[in-house]
């Protein structure tokens, strides 16, 4: 499937859940965007699609305000960091990437990183509502970034085409501080709190 030139992560983040609905007999959709049209938008806007290109992106809502502040909030957060790269050791695999060190092309503008946010929920919600309406009694589960499965991202593009009964769960790690500030400002259905093993003595 080319794993390491179309998703570039360790695949220690997500193959034990890909193995294991292997091993259940359920099917796998790849449902996010072509890796290629979404560095064509970041590096030159949506206006520099082909025709056949933009026939490849779902309807977009670009204008959703609670979307567009909790991205704010994250960018600026982040310092301005672009979009999504392959992630360091320590880096979770939802989180933005920062500019490399040294000399390096035009950074894409706010709107372009944007917009390419928009496009991966977007293609996650309408490649996944196509398969459920052809799918009636099926039902399917989207492994993704926590950044993609807030109520503001997938969920509601999800609801808008007609999904209903839909769930987000937020795995977060039990180290100090992350559990409470995760229940300060909810943005999901659940919240499964994890415990790193103990290092053995």
């Amino acid at each position: 499937v080319g794993w390491e030139e179309r998703w570039s992560y360790d695949w220690g983040f997500y193959g034990p859940t890909i193995d294991a609905a292997v091993g259940a007999g359920a099917k796998l959709l790849a449902a996010n965007a072509a890796r290629e049209l979404t560095k064509k938008v970041v590096r030159k806007g949506l206006e520099s699609l082909t025709p056949e290109e933009k026939a490849q992106v779902p309807e977009l809502v670009l204008d959703d305000a609670a979307h567009r502040a909790w991205f704010d909030a994250l960018m600026e957060g982040m310092g301005g960091a672009h979009a999504h790269s392959k992630p360091s050791e320590e880096k979770a695999p939802d989180a933005p990437a920062k500019p490399p060190e040294g000399p390096a092309p035009e950074m894409p503008s706010a709107e372009r990183i944007y917009t390419v946010q928009v496009i991966w929920d977007e293609t996650m919600a309408d490649t996944t509502a196509n398969w459920l309406i052809a799918t009636p009694t099926g039902r399917a589960i989207i492994l993704a970034g926590n950044g993609h499965c807030h109520d503001s991202a997938i969920v509601k593009r999800l609801e808008r085409r007609g999904v209903g009964d839909v769930v987000s769960v937020q795995p977060v790690i039990d180290t100090e501080g992350r559990v409470a500030d995760t229940l300060v400002k909810p943005m999901n259905d659940f919240v499964v709190v994890l415990q790193m093993p103990k290092p053995a003595n």
